[in-house]
């Protein structure tokens, strides 16, 4: 080998034995850098999410625990959000629903039977419906319902249940009303018969009141025809009893007055004897006088 060749050979030689292992190090690093880079990263995105996980799951169960006590009007608020994003307005759900309640409780009421309520009818009944027999959809109950948010319960067999709730309520009215009928005719009864005897007492006292006023007018035509000189059968009568001292006339018995009497006058001393023996009752004398 010529002498050039081996000098060059030998250069290389020992310029490979000249590299340092830190050299090797620094191209492997160079080389696998870019991994490690990405590696590091990751941990440190690990070790920085760990915490927001935490906090994240905390407040999902803050918002839980609020969301458990929020009541419907915020669920309603979230539909009716979500709603007006999908272009309709919860006033037109709740209008569509209402609708739609109504349409059933008219299906429901079509094929229930008309209810007859004893003794009334369309065309007579106190509560003056023509409608009474007919089942009656209350639009506006169901409507407020719908849109209160509450359950309505739309069946024949929940209908069933309120027509006869609503039967045996028009039985218990009607059967009050003909119970106050009946004590408003008794209260009428007692109150004519009332009026009756007070009548009756009014017009005894009104005749008593009348008989003494005769009776005392009576006495005091008999006491003129005394004065005056006109005296008549029963005039004597009273003066026996009552006037002898007053009037200076002479006395007679009693009975010597009937002689020469007419049939008339007899019948007239008749009814003041009668008169007087009903009013004159001062003393058991006077009433023994006059029998």
């Amino acid at each position: 080998m010529p002498r050039k060749e081996r000098d060059a050979e030998g250069s290389r030689s020992s310029s490979r034995r000249r590299r340092s292992p830190s050299d090797s190090d620094s191209d492997s690093d160079s080389g696998g850098s870019p991994r490690r880079g990405r590696s590091r990263h990751r941990r440190r995105s690990r070790r920085k999410a760990a915490p927001s996980s935490s906090s994240s799951s905390s407040g999902a169960s803050d918002s839980q625990a609020s969301g458990s006590g929020s009541d419907s009007g915020d669920r309603r608020r979230r539909r009716s959000g979500s709603a007006k994003r999908g272009g309709v307005t919860e006033e037109q759900i709740l209008e569509y629903m209402s609708k739609k309640a109504q349409k059933k409780a008219e299906k429901v009421a079509k094929k229930m039977k008309a209810n007859a309520v004893s003794g009334y009818s369309n065309d007579s009944n106190p509560f003056g419906d023509p409608n009474l027999t007919e089942n009656f959809v209350w639009r506006k109950k169901i409507d407020r319902a719908v849109t209160e948010g509450q359950k309505v319960d739309i069946s024949v067999k929940a209908e069933k249940k309120r027509q006869r709730e609503r039967m045996a309520e028009i039985e218990k009215v009607k059967k009050r009303r003909e119970e106050r009928a009946i004590e408003k005719a008794q209260h009428e009864e007692e109150m004519a018969l009332l009026a009756r005897e007070r009548a009756r007492a009014e017009f005894q006292d009104w005749e008593k009141k009348e008989e003494e006023f005769h009776f005392d007018q009576s006495k005091f035509r008999s006491e003129i025809r005394l004065r005056e000189g006109r005296t008549k059968p029963i005039d004597v009568l009273l003066k026996n009893l009552n006037f002898a001292d007053e009037f200076d006339v002479e006395l007679n018995e009693p009975y010597l007055v009937f002689k020469g009497l007419t049939v008339k006058e007899m019948e007239e001393l008749h009814d003041d004897i009668k008169m007087h023996l009903d009013l004159d009752r001062e003393s058991q004398v006077n009433v023994k006088y006059w029998e």
